[in-house]
């Protein structure tokens, strides 16, 4: 009977052994599955005494990137914040210099918030805030990014609904 005993709880102790060991891997599995990512912000700040502005972009960007859908991330939204910064450059060529105030100078913002990341998605909203010198005051938009981590790229309009959806909305 004493045998029996022993065997019993040399058993437990290694079942108990064993239990933990499996615990200990599945909650490393579930952790490298469901691994989520840091966001922090890259910066953007231009001082053009040439064109006289200012400007200054904190844009989302995803900390080292284990995927090719969050390096791709990374890269579209450095390409939309430079296509911004080009955009104003442009208007700020085409307005007429000789109306431009000098002591005041022109001044282009953008900042963000990230309302939704997971795995599959991140979902930024972008705020504008700029003036143009000798406008009677300055203005602010917005824009917004939703992106498909696992295909790497931006979702459209045309990714959400089927057929001639435009004319109906």
């Amino acid at each position: 009977f004493l045998r029996l005993i022993d065997y019993h709880n040399l058993f437990f102790k290694i079942m108990t052994n064993y239990i933990f060991i499996l615990f200990y891997h599945l909650s490393v599995c579930i952790q490298c599955f469901t691994q989520q990512y840091e966001i922090n912000h890259d910066k953007i700040s231009i001082n053009d005494n040439v064109l006289n502005y200012d400007l200054l972009i904190l844009y989302p960007v995803i900390k080292n990137p284990y995927d090719e859908g969050q390096a791709a991330f990374n890269v579209w939204n450095k390409f939309l914040m430079d296509s911004k910064i080009d955009t104003f450059r442009n208007v700020l060529l085409e307005l007429d210099s000789g109306n431009f105030i000098t002591e005041q100078k022109s001044y282009y913002e953008i900042s963000d918030s990230v309302f939704y990341a997971d795995k599959r998605l991140i979902s930024v909203l972008y705020y504008e805030n700029f003036y143009f010198s000798g406008a009677a005051h300055p203005s602010n938009s917005n824009f917004s990014l939703n992106y498909d981590l696992k295909m790497g790229e931006p979702i459209q309009l045309k990714d959400l609904f089927y057929g001639n959806f435009l004319n109906k909305i």
